[in-house]
């Protein structure tokens, strides 16, 4: 299963940065040596391995997202936003891309936090987030403010959280058609069991028609979660193109922009994670049925497949 990590801004806050993270005697806090020694380590091992020099690749690397803020959970990812050196070939940069997919995922320290590395493509990428902090210089270009201890984004953002309740719901029904013909096929497979070869046509008919039907489900869910994405990055570029709106507080605007607030609330009910899997399952063109079984163990992973109790005789 494609690895789906979260982030945690819509989360209530607390009363401090996560001290395993960072060193909060400090003022402003600062990422803890064995965390940035870690981060570090990762990266210059994995490029090594694969004939590139740190320096050739990497000019800067910065840290962003909910981690360094007070609105964190014990699973919130630490972001590593590394800064390209200048004129690295597009070659080169998709290469190290694919790198730093492959070492994204480890534990930060003796935390449940992971590290996750991107080689970033736009200088505006960084700037959207709540935070930025420079990890080889340990400063704070844009540093976190803790919100009241009353705030509550449900309230906050009560209209924005309404329109996604029901694009939650749409795709609940979607997922609930999904398992339905997962049992359906469950079902007809028992019937073929109990058959012989020469009265297996008909149900293997109606069994080839329900694969079809979940590969179906799938292109469906699958179009749906990518136009999600999608109003997601049009709502940041809407909000970038009128920065002169907001002044001072233009920064925090792209981080709570409707679309990525819709989006955050999806991956705080683990949406975004089961609908990413999904479509990445679609993408991968599997024969029907290895597809079905696919999307069975899925489901069933994300607690989502209810299994029937057999019949007491």
């Amino acid at each position: 299963m494609r690895e789906i990590f979260f982030s945690s801004i819509l989360d209530f806050p607390r009363k401090n940065l996560d001290s395993k993270v960072w060193d909060v005697s400090k003022d402003p806090p600062i990422l803890r040596d064995e965390i940035k020694q870690q981060i570090l380590f990762i990266l210059n091992e994995a490029l090594q391995e694969n004939g590139y020099r740190y320096y050739d690749i990497v000019s800067s690397e910065h840290l962003t997202g909910s981690i360094g803020t007070t609105q964190y959970l014990p699973g919130t990812d630490l972001d590593v936003h590394l800064i390209p050196s200048p004129n690295i070939s597009k070659e080169v940069f998709d290469n190290v891309q694919s790198i730093l997919k492959g070492i994204s995922g480890r534990k930060a320290g003796n935390s449940e936090h992971v590290i996750n590395y991107f080689l970033q493509s736009e200088r505006m990428q960084e700037l959207r987030g709540d935070v930025l902090y420079l990890i080889d210089s340990d400063d704070w270009i844009i540093k976190p403010e803790a919100p009241p201890m009353d705030y509550d984004p449900y309230e906050k953002y009560s209209d924005v959280w309404k329109g996604t309740k029901n694009v939650l719901n749409d795709f609940m029904m979607e997922i609930g058609e999904l398992q339905r013909d997962l049992t359906d096929v469950d079902l007809l497979n028992e019937y073929l069991s109990d058959l012989s070869p020469d009265e297996l046509g008909a149900i293997e008919v109606k069994l080839e028609k329900k694969l079809q039907e979940i590969e179906e489900d799938l292109d469906v869910i699958s179009e749906k979660f990518t136009d999600v994405h999608q109003k997601r990055k049009q709502s940041y570029l809407e909000e970038s193109l009128n920065l002169q709106n907001y002044g001072e507080e233009w920064r925090q605007s792209l981080s709570w922009s409707p679309g990525n607030v819709s989006w955050k609330f999806l991956e705080r009910y683990g949406m975004a994670a089961l609908l990413a899997n999904l479509r990445y399952l679609q993408k991968k063109d599997l024969p029907l049925e290895e597809q079905s079984e696919e999307t069975r163990e899925l489901l069933e992973e994300f607690n989502l497949m209810l299994e029937r109790k057999p019949e007491e005789g």
